[in-house]
């Protein structure tokens, strides 16, 4: 009976093609001809050529994206932004090589987990990162799947994107199964599905090499540049834009590996024209301190292909101490809960020892409009402080530049203002509890009882205090 169920699961995971009988080492019936010709076109490792209605893992659907063509090469050959092996637990080319194109993430720190089983979600959201590395629009609607609500937030777009150009379908009824399992042959049928997708837009420009993010000094010259070819009759032309938001905060956007990371900048498609960018370079402005992230659209006449957006960090002149008064600013994840406690906590504390302060709180990874925590509320009313009228808002890189001090809960918060800031601000942003003197993070009380918010609370009103102390000693 097992076995039977497992063979029902896989004809039920197929991409919306019926199944039929099939021998287990050999492509089932409705898939042997698409996985011929992608054979035929060099789209499958010769060590993948076999088992494929076996589960493929995450490394064997690495070595198959990266098949897609020379392109990747090129891409990767450019200058590397991370190490040549960036997780503790696979060398594998293609894997490092697709971590460069921002293909794949890790699922851990150092943790690639190649023997992994892929999702079908996962798969999506790789199949979708290669078709934008590539150059393909990967613009799409909403899906109408009916467990699209199951579907992981940092997959829908990329749901969408697979369903919408016919690289996915669902598994049947309706059903896209975001969690289910894939297999060698629905892997490669979706891989040559994508091939046609990209060459289909041959009619517009390719970019080759996409421009590279960088951290420089004041006044220090810095040039983003792009290699692009053809997709049509025409000379190529260039025009290059900034970004409306100049960092991108979405956190399967961000990758950390060991102490180095990587991150793929804000959309490419939503900028400002900047006069006079006409060329294949650009050399942005670079005397004031800050962040902001550019993208070029290359023309051939017929057609356009925005590049990826990449970010110049300017790094501001070393602080001679705090200004007065001191600002202030503390993150945590959703800036509900202990980033607003420790803002109210702090103003108090400060105000009783007469330090003049300037104190804000952002998240790192809010829901737009949320509000203070009921609990956080309650409690904090007992103190005599009020948060009823906080509402979470994002942290900006104008907020690090403007602050003294960024004060986070836990070491992710600090990864997650470090990384797409290119670490610009690093020398002022600490872990809360370490700043003070002590160790370790400071809890999240989310969705637990009253008493995890007192404990919280209470190791916020210890740490205020101490850096009272601090502030007052400059």
């Amino acid at each position: 009976m097992r076995k039977l169920l497992t063979i029902a699961l896989a004809l039920m995971l197929v991409l919306g093609i019926p199944a039929a009988a099939f021998a287990a080492d050999d492509p089932s019936n409705w898939a042997k001809a698409e996985v011929d010709k992608a054979i035929g076109l060099d789209l499958v490792p010769e060590g993948l050529q076999a088992d494929y209605q076996s589960a493929i893992t995450r490394e064997g659907f690495c070595v198959l994206i990266m098949s897609l063509g020379n392109y990747f090469d090129s891409v990767v050959a450019g200058e590397d932004s991370v190490t040549s092996a960036p997780f503790n637990d696979t060398e594998n080319e293609s894997v490092t090589a697709a971590f460069k194109l921002g293909i794949v993430n890790g699922k851990a720190e150092g943790i690639f987990d190649p023997a992994g089983m892929i999702t079908r979600q996962e798969a999506a959201a790789m199949l979708t990162r290669a078709a934008k590395a590539y150059g393909a629009d990967i613009g799409a609607g909403a899906s109408d799947f009916s467990d699209y609500g199951a579907v992981a937030a940092w997959a829908k777009s990329s749901v969408d994107f697979v369903a919408a150009n016919g690289v996915m379908s669902g598994v049947g009824d309706n059903i896209f199964s975001p969690v289910g399992a894939y297999t060698r042959e629905q892997s490669i049928l979706t891989v040559l599905r994508l091939y046609n997708v990209i060459e289909g837009e041959t009619g517009k420009p390719v970019i080759s090499e996409q421009p590279a993010s960088a951290a420089v000094a004041v006044n220090d010259s810095v040039t983003l540049s792009v290699s692009a070819k053809g997709g049509g009759n025409g000379d190529l032309t260039y025009q290059w834009f900034k970004t409306k938001d100049p960092v991108n905060r979405v956190s399967d956007d961000i990758q950390i590996i060991g102490n180095e990371g990587t991150f793929i900048p804000p959309t490419s498609t939503d900028g400002a024209k900047i006069d006079g960018a006409t060329e294949s370079a650009y050399a942005p402005p670079t005397n004031i301190p800050g962040v902001e992230s550019y993208y070029v659209e290359v023309s051939n006449g017929e057609a356009k292909t925005a590049s990826a957006a990449a970010t110049v960090a300017v790094k501001p002149s070393k602080s001679n101490g705090f200004s007065d008064p001191v600002k202030i600013l503390f993150v945590c994840g959703g800036n509900t809960g202990r980033s607003p406690m420790a803002k109210a906590i702090t103003e108090e504390v400060f105000k009783e020892r007469g330090i003049s302060a300037i104190i804000d709180s952002a998240g790192s990874d809010i829901i737009e409009g949320d509000t203070a925590e009921e609990n956080a509320i309650a409690l904090m009313a007992e103190r005599g402080l009020d948060l009823t009228g906080h509402v979470a808002k994002w942290w900006t890189p104008q907020m690090l530049q403007d602050a003294d001090l960024v004060l986070v809960m836990s070491e992710s918060h600090k990864n997650r203002l470090n990384v797409p800031t290119l670490n610009i601000y690093s020398d002022k942003i600490f872990l809360l509890r370490e700043y003070v003197g002590d160790s370790g993070s400071v809890p999240d009380p989310f969705g637990q009882p009253m008493e995890a918010y007192i404990e919280t609370a209470n190791i916020l009103t210890d740490a205020a205090e101490k850096l009272a102390d601090i502030i007052s000693k400059q």
